[in-house]
């Protein structure tokens, strides 16, 4: 073999290899087609069949209001609620009281700073005293000056007696001296006749002479017993000016003193007005205030002033407190029976009856109001104020225990309905697990529907992706 022939036999057939190349992509590109469509026919059945369909699911639900009843919604009220609050401006000493506390009437609830009060009440206390000691001691020196008043009126009395006594017999002797004087006279003329003997006249004479002298006696006597009798009549004015002066002090101690007494029940009044009571038996339903902080009738803007201290509503004043609207308040009427479901105690329905209906209705809401009573209210010490609540309204022929009865209903959304008329169910779910179950259907109130046997109130059933479904107990995922 020649060299040449040699070199060719080592050459490398390069058409060969890019053959062999392009059959291998081909059996390649076969195998990941046939891959592909395998994973897109019997992957999502995979998919399904390990991680679950998508679904959403509800709760079982009731419908416990039935067909034709006229229901409200509404809040506990109180029909006596007070704000209690301190009439002046003062600072906060006591708060007796805390939220939810039951207070009894006239119960002190909280008291204001009074200690200035207190002094001020201690002084006028002082001061009545002290007038009314005043009024002791004019009193004493009034009865001294009637005493001397009386004194000088016995002493007038007393000397008024020989006077008219002296008077008397200055009279006496005045006629005595008149009929001497006329005797005289005459037989004084009967004399100078020798009619009449001169010694008769002479004895006349002397009659008349000491008539005369018993006059001028009498006289000095007279003015003695005047004299006296005006002393008498000073020392009596004087004694009545007194009494008089000493009685018009005792009326301006006793007028001071009524004034103080007046000012004591002002200040008493001010200091009751210093305590805050109770108007009514209740339960602290709000603490507006602490001990040390300034109060305030009206409680203005930077002042920091409390504008009320405490409010206390009456327990047995709560009420129901509902909307009814225009259309159906012909339906309601005082006296009328009522079921009252407190949201908090749904399970406890309690009595109620109608106890007015407001003269007024809303006029952006179309409502009216209705307030319903409570049946033994103060037994249900769990309803505070402000509780949401239903009402249900009663006809006159409900049942006996109609009030505190509940007709559960048990519904499921309408959504959640499956199959034909004849052979309705549904799927419940629960563990991720979709089982179907037969159901017997009742009435429908909006988009919910009764189910009246085929489910329990603890169940939930699927209301979106219910056509992924294909078979009894299939794995599904709650997605909402």
């Amino acid at each position: 073999m020649s060299g040449q022939e040699g070199l060719a036999a080592l050459k490398i057939d390069r058409s060969r290899a890019k053959a062999r190349g392009y059959v291998g992509k081909v059996i390649w590109a076969v195998i990941l087609v046939v891959l592909a469509a395998l994973v897109m026919t019997l992957g999502p059945k995979w998919a399904e069949s390990y991680f679950g369909v998508d679904v959403a699911v509800a709760r079982v639900s009731y419908l416990d209001v039935g067909k034709g009843e006229l229901s409200a919604a509404g809040y506990v009220v109180a029909d006596r609620m007070s704000v209690l609050a301190f009439k002046g401006t003062g600072r906060l000493e006591k708060l007796n009281v805390v939220e939810s506390q039951t207070v009894a009437r006239n119960e002190i609830i909280a008291e204001v700073d009074h200690r200035e009060l207190d002094a001020i009440i201690e002084q006028t206390k002082a001061d009545i005293e002290e007038s009314k000691a005043d009024v002791k001691r004019l009193e004493a020196l009034s009865a001294q000056a009637e005493a001397g008043a009386a004194n000088s009126k016995a002493a007038i009395a007393s000397a008024k007696a020989p006077l008219q006594t002296l008077e008397f017999l200055v009279r006496e002797i005045q006629v005595k001296l008149t009929d001497a004087k006329r005797r005289y006279e005459r037989d004084k003329k009967l004399s100078e006749s020798n009619a009449m003997a001169v010694a008769t006249v002479e004895d006349h004479l002397t009659e008349i002479q000491l008539a005369e002298a018993q006059i001028a006696t009498a006289e000095p006597r007279k003015q003695e017993i005047l004299k006296a009798i005006a002393v008498a009549e000073t020392q009596a004015a004087m004694a009545e000016s007194q009494v008089a002066t000493a009685k018009s002090a005792i009326a301006v101690s006793e007028r001071h003193v009524a004034t103080m007494s007046a000012r004591i029940g002002i200040l008493n009044a001010q200091l009751a007005d210093a305590r805050i009571f109770s108007p009514f038996d209740g339960v602290v339903i709000e603490k507006a205030a602490e001990v040390g902080e300034i109060v305030a009738p009206i409680s203005i803007g930077g002042s920091m002033a409390r504008g009320s201290i405490a409010t206390i509503a009456e327990r047995k004043s709560l009420q129901a407190e509902v909307d009814v609207a225009e259309q159906y308040i012909a339906q309601v009427k005082v006296g009328q029976r009522a079921s009252i479901i407190v949201d908090a105690f749904a399970e406890k329905p309690l009595a109620g009856k109608v106890l007015r209906i407001l003269p007024r209705a809303n006029r952006g809401k179309a409502t009216v109001q209705v307030r319903v009573g409570i049946n033994d209210i103060l037994k249900h010490d769990e309803i505070r104020p402000d509780m949401g609540l239903r009402v249900k309204f009663l006809p006159d022929n409900a049942p006996t225990d109609a009030e505190t009865t509940i007709v559960k209903k048990l519904a499921v959304p309408l959504v959640a309905l499956q199959g034909l008329e004849n052979a309705r169910y549904v799927w419940i779910v629960k563990d991720g697990i979709a089982t179907q179950s037969k159901i017997e259907i009742g009435e429908t109130k909006g988009d919910v529907i009764e189910i009246t046997s085929g489910v329990t109130d603890a169940q939930s059933v699927a209301i979106k992706g219910m056509d992924k479904i294909k078979a009894d107990k299939q794995k599904v995922r709650v997605t909402e």
